[in-house]
């Protein structure tokens, strides 16, 4: 009991010490490019807009 508890406890906070800041890493370079992914094609097709209403 003492011994797969003790070996169980170490074990997740390692992994979850190494694995949080890698996801975190992650998942904050993902969104970053996605949003300026996401605000890219919106100001062009705004832009695209823009100037069909200026032309009319």
């Amino acid at each position: 009991m003492n011994r797969s508890r003790v070996g169980i406890l170490p074990a997740p906070r390692d992994q979850g010490t190494g694995k949080m800041p890698i996801p975190q890493i992650g998942t904050s370079k993902m969104p970053i490019p996605q949003i300026e992914t996401g605000k890219m094609p919106v100001p062009q097709i705004g832009t695209s807009k823009m100037p069909i209403l200026q032309n009319y």
